[in-house]
């Protein structure tokens, strides 16, 4: 059935009503987001950034909870240590050691400290209830002395910030609990100057050990996004639109650039340290060059063979299979920080600024430096090392009966062994001049290596008996090399 035009009209009228609305959100969409997919895209991104945002606020609640429960927490050691203040400060009239090494602040400690003295008759396992306020009293007081003394160990931080001044502040306050368990720690154990060294070693220690307590790790895995967007930045649909690519190259380099800050960062924080422990009064310990001194000078030019010399009163441990210093029972020195270097090196390092002092350091360092008669090439002096199957041991008794004294008449003279290491220097004049070496000589060097270095190239030890003189081997030229013993004899 035809329909009138009047009905004709309503319809159409009906139609438009309905299908207006629906193309200006369209246009709108397209407008302003570049339609409806990417509509939905940028609300995909506001629920991500808003889960993301309460991750941050969750993450952030717990963290602070920790930080509050390691604040308000006080151990059993803690609670027996302060039954000990007295070992803190001595007595009440003498100030304590703390207040003159490193600051003028930590008078407030010495204050804080000797108000912690606790009478002899004190005895913890008592019921009586003066002796619990006291024990109240002394807890309240230590709490009072370790917040005094974290301050002023932080100032004493800070003046030392350095390259890290802008990240101080930030790492401060998100370590200040576990710097503060340092502190308390020692405060228990400890009563001299060494206070301020033991506090400033042990944070050192906390923040180079990659599982400590004041590594850095701990302080970049909180979870905080630093270049987190607020909503207005995801209204941009149509710029992230045209730059395909361009957000997964960004991140890309956001990251390498993140890491490489991150690693600037650690180094950085592991300096602080390391200056905060080297300005501690009497007791810097930290041999560190600076960034600029150059590494060549560090290289230490070791020898193929090394030499170990030693008796029944040589301390340590002195076998076949092991070499060891007698501190290396209690740790392996050489399992520390690369902080041991050689004397000679550590002199080279400073020798610029030691120039500046004059007499009479100037004159000592010139000495060791300048003169090389009295250096004696020592190349390893602490530590544990283990040589078994790569080394020989041998008596100087089996030396002399291979033949030592005959190659060398000046080493059964007496009075040399008075004469230690002027004795050796006289040698050394005696021998630097050029001498002629004859077969005997060889096949004398050459007996020694069998009966005593076995399994170590003959050639090699050979010429490192033979080298305290300054040789040569004169080979006439009608004979060719047939003089020589077949030990040595070229093939």
């Amino acid at each position: 059935m035809a329909l009138s035009p009047l009905q004709l009209t309503i319809t159409l009228i009906a139609t438009t009503l309905l299908v207006l609305p629906v193309i200006a959100f369209l246009a709108y969409t397209y407008a302003r987001y570049g339609g409806p997919c990417a509509l939905l895209r940028q609300h995909r991104l506001r629920r991500e950034a808003r889960r993301k945002a309460a991750d941050i606020e969750a993450d952030m609640r717990r963290l602070e909870e920790r930080h509050r429960k390691a604040q308000q927490q006080i151990s059993l050691e803690t609670l027996e240590g302060l039954y000990r203040a007295n070992n803190l400060a001595g007595s009440r009239t003498a100030p304590h050691p703390v207040s003159e090494a490193m600051d003028p602040s930590f008078d407030d400690i010495a204050a804080s400290v000797n108000g912690l003295t606790l009478s002899e008759s004190t005895n913890i396992g008592s019921e009586d209830e003066s002796s619990h306020l006291a024990l109240l009293t002394r807890t309240e007081q230590f709490r009072a002395t370790t917040k005094t003394m974290t301050k002023v160990m932080r100032g004493h931080i800070q003046r030392s910030g350095g390259d890290v001044e802008n990240l101080l502040e930030p790492l401060l306050s998100h370590f200040d609990a576990n710097i503060e368990v340092i502190i308390k720690k020692v405060l228990i154990h400890y009563n001299d100057e060494s206070v301020p060294w033991r506090i400033a070693a042990e944070r050192y220690q906390q923040a180079a050990g990659p599982h400590d307590d004041l590594h850095i790790d701990h302080y970049f895995g909180v979870p905080y996004y630093v270049t987190y967007k607020s909503e207005q930045y995801y209204e941009h649909g149509e710029r992230i639109r045209s730059y395909k690519g361009y957000a997964v190259a960004f991140q890309q380099q956001k990251d390498r650039d993140d890491l490489e800050a991150r690693r600037q960062a650690n180094k950085d924080w592991i300096d602080l340290w390391i200056r905060v422990l080297n300005t501690t009064p009497e007791r810097s310990t930290l041999f560190s060059p600076p960034a600029n001194y150059p590494n060549e000078n560090l290289i230490l030019d070791v020898p193929k063979y090394l030499f170990r010399t030693f008796d029944a009163a040589s301390e340590g441990i002195n076998d076949a299979s092991v070499i060891a210093s007698r501190r290396s029972s209690r740790r392996d020195i050489l399992s520390l920080e690369r902080q041991f270097m050689r004397d000679i090196t550590l002199l080279n390092t400073y020798n610029a600024a030691v120039k500046k002092v004059g007499d009479p350091m100037q004159q000592f360092f010139r000495f060791r430096l300048d003169t090389e008669d009295y250096y004696n090439g020592e190349y390893l002096s602490q530590g544990r090392f283990s040589h078994a199957g790569g080394s020989c041991m041998m008596s100087l008794q089996q030396l002399v009966d291979a033949g030592l004294y005959e190659l060398y008449p000046e080493f059964e003279d007496n009075k040399g062994k008075k004469r230690w290491a002027k004795q050796a220097l006289s040698l050394r004049q005696k021998w630097k001049s050029v001498q002629g070496t004859n077969n005997r000589e060889v096949e004398l060097a050459l007996e020694i290596n069998r009966k005593c270095f076995g399994g170590f190239d003959p050639c090699d030890i050979g010429a490192l008996i033979l080298a305290f003189r300054y040789r040569r081997i004169s080979v006439g030229k009608d004979k060719g090399h047939s003089d020589l013993p077949a030990g040595i004899r070229p093939s």
